[in-house]
């Protein structure tokens, strides 16, 4: 934690074992796509350019997940799986040291060769965890890619997407594979070398804005007092020059 967490990218080599890596099969992931409470997704890249892409709502149903292409278009995302899932919930004991509480979500997405959800940033840390097939992922900590960057990101499309993205570095991921991420760092994952499906999972711990810090607290002071006995008191008071001070 002192010299990676909120501060610099690493892939570490086997983390997981294979079962710990995947505990939902592809199969069963994609059935979770067409319940709605995993928020399901699909982001499809068109080609009308590097700016054609969509982002379609779940719940799916089979016959719609069946007809995606076997080319890397598309990328089917599900959400909050540690919520509903236990083999899921459990993975998260392999992050015990880090601050439960700060955990958005499990995310698992799953592609064909060549698919992926495009270049992005955002203000999470992220485990990104190499569950089936292999991904090549390509990072840049290069401060004009920060997700308040407007003008780095495509206009006007569902998917938030990186409009000139140039990696610093590249790294494929095998099953087992876990690449760390702190906040702001952009990156983009395209599945490689796959023979069916690439399912990756990630888990996002997401800080609390300085404002949310603050009214937290005050909340908090709120909710530990009297409301109704205690009252502001200044025996101190001197005469005032002006009546409205």
């Amino acid at each position: 934690m002192k010299k990676y967490w909120q501060k610099r990218p690493v892939v570490i080599r086997g983390a997981l074992q294979p079962g710990e890596a995947m505990p939902i099969d592809s199969g069963e992931l994609a059935g979770l796509a067409c319940e709605s409470d995993f928020q399901p997704r699909i982001l499809k890249k068109g080609s009308n350019g590097p700016s054609d892409w969509s982002n379609e709502l779940g719940p799916f149903t089979e016959e719609e997940l069946l007809s995606l292409p076997t080319d890397g278009s598309w990328c089917v995302v599900v959400n909050d799986l540690e919520k509903h899932i236990p083999a899921a919930a459990k993975l998260l004991d392999n992050f015990d040291r880090f601050p439960r509480w700060r955990v958005a979500d499990m995310q698992a997405s799953l592609c064909a060769e060549g698919g992926g959800v495009g270049a992005h940033s955002d203000q999470f840390d992220v485990f990104l965890m190499q569950g089936e097939g292999r991904k090549r992922w390509s990072i840049s900590d290069d401060p004009k890619y920060a997700p308040e960057k407007e003008e780095s990101f495509f206009e006007n499309i569902d998917v938030r997407v990186l409009k000139d993205f140039q990696p610093k570095a590249c790294s494929l991921l095998e099953p087992g594979d876990v690449l760390y991420l702190p906040p702001k760092v952009a990156h983009h994952g395209i599945a490689e070398g796959c023979d069916a499906v690439c399912v990756t999972y990630s888990i996002g711990f997401l800080a609390p804005t300085h404002d949310d810090l603050i009214l937290s607290y005050a909340q908090s002071a709120v909710d530990t007092r009297n409301a109704v006995t205690e009252r502001w008191s200044d025996p101190w008071l001197e005469p005032q020059a002006e009546a409205g001070q």
